[in-house]
């Protein structure tokens, strides 16, 4: 089989890049390799689906029809497991090949090195099924996703020990202030949290029931644990195909292939998007920026770029989204753990009402962000951030009254994001009917409903 654009992985990168190729290239043959049983799903929407709030018409928006129309092949349940870039060939797990003409590894990533995943859709479906024989759960690791796989077991009532190999929540990503205000979600949820603690090893005893040795790691003592569990779920970064990459020459960094801003890889006509990709961008490679907005944007760039484009990512222009119940995390670029040394910074918290935000400002210039609880002005940071410009004071001083909730108690307006579930704040003058662009994933959505909530004054610290 010969392809003039070949994608492995049917995750949100490809489609995002099928679209855009075909916006440039309506004839060229397009083929997507996927290992799931399954066309293209919402990966945010795993933990509703896991809760039933949505079923498999929802989560699944496209068809095989939708594929025709777009003139577009898809292999599902097939992984490839060698890349040649001097013959432009790919082997799959069954022995065929495929020859391309410009190839994109979009294969995401694969943390779960445990017996049950909460990766993908199919993985999802098995804990459905085994959903009424559990009830103690332990949990280990940093992926964020699994902030996602919390905020579901705690709806279904399951006792749940969170297992931290730091002294905070997410410390390579969350400045201090926002970790604690996670911390305080998941306790207040009767989530047990142990820090400095990991697997060390597990067994299963005769009846079934997983023991949990654990290690804790800067202690002077060397106490270690046993937690008895009907389930567990360990994330640590190792990408399930790094073999394959390294012996296509691909340049590979701790967990992912190495890209420029322009999704190339070191290997001429291959390019790499999504949650596998490492951009030359400055951060240290173990602290991996991912996320579905993210992927989607580089998905587009590398499509733009295969069809004989030349557009750049810029890494500041997107944020990592975390959900938790009604809140959200939404944080980019860089961060000090703390605000000593940070007189410039722009810092407002309301501790009873879960809202915290913090722009991070060097020399005028923003460098990074949090936000906890609400949106009110993500959409003005993250250009400033993009942009790298830098603010004068009455700009900052307009960037701050931008960033407030609201004067005393006020009504808002809010709307869950049909794709990614991020809480949008909207005008209190919006109306049923109207199109609203999320501010996280960028999805276009119709105003079908809103809920009205209190807002709370930020008091600037």
């Amino acid at each position: 089989m010969n392809i003039d654009y070949l994608c492995i992985g049917n995750g949100v990168a490809s489609n995002s890049a099928v679209d855009k190729i075909r916006e440039k290239d309506k004839k060229s043959s397009i083929l997507i390799i996927g290992d799931e049983d399954f066309d293209f799903y919402y990966r945010p929407q795993l933990p509703d689906y896991l809760l039933d709030r949505v079923n498999d018409d929802k989560i699944i928006p496209v068809s095989e029809e939708d594929y025709k129309n777009k003139n577009v092949q898809v292999i599902k349940s097939r992984r490839v497991v060698a890349i040649d870039p001097e013959s432009r060939k790919v082997r799959l797990d069954d022995g065929n090949e495929v020859e391309y003409k410009k190839l994109l590894i979009a294969t995401g990533l694969s943390p779960f090195k445990s017996p049950m995943g909460f990766q993908n859709l199919g993985e999802v479906k098995k804990l459905k099924e085994i959903n009424s024989r559990i009830s103690e759960v332990v949990i280990a690791g940093e992926y964020i996703f699994l902030l996602e796989l919390v905020r579901a077991l705690i709806t279904l009532n399951k006792k749940i020990i969170f297992l931290c190999r730091g002294e905070r929540l997410l410390e390579d990503l969350l400045d201090e202030r926002a970790s604690w205000h996670l911390e305080q979600l998941l306790i207040s949820s009767g989530v047990n949290l142990l820090y400095h603690t990991e697997i060390n090893k597990v067994d299963v005893n005769p009846e079934g029931k997983y023991l949990i040795h654990t290690r804790h790691s800067g202690q002077s003592s060397e106490r270690k644990d046993i937690i008895s569990c009907d389930l567990y779920f360990l994330a640590e970064y190792e990408e399930k195909n790094k073999e394959m990459f390294i012996n296509a020459g691909l340049e590979y960094a701790e967990a992912g292939i190495w890209i420029d801003r322009f999704m190339r890889t070191n290997k001429k006509d291959i390019f790499s998007a999504g949650d596998v990709a490492r951009v030359k961008d400055g951060y240290p490679p173990n602290i991996l920026r991912v996320g579905w907005q993210r992927a989607k944007l580089q998905g587009e760039i590398a499509g733009e770029n295969m069809a004989g484009g030349n557009v750049e990512f810029n890494p500041f222009s997107t944020a990592i989204h975390i959900r938790f119940g009604r809140i959200n995390f939404l944080f980019a670029g860089e961060l000090p753990p703390t605000l000593q040394g940070c007189a410039e910074d722009i810092v407002l918290e309301s501790l009873p009402d879960n809202y915290y935000k913090r722009v991070h400002i060097q020399e005028g210039v923003v460098k990074g962000f949090v936000f906890v609880g609400g949106t009110r002005g993500l959409a003005r940071v993250k250009e400033l951030l993009a942009e790298g410009s830098r603010l004068s004071g009455s700009e900052k001083f307009v960037l701050q009254k931008e960033l407030v909730e609201g004067y005393g108690d006020t009504i808002s307006l809010q709307m869950a994001c049909p794709v990614c579930k991020t809480i949008l704040d909207l005008p209190i003058t919006v109306e049923v009917g109207e199109k609203v662009i999320c501010e996280v994933c960028g999805a276009e959505s119709v105003v079908s409903r809103t809920r009205v909530s209190m807002v709370k004054y930020l008091e600037l610290r």
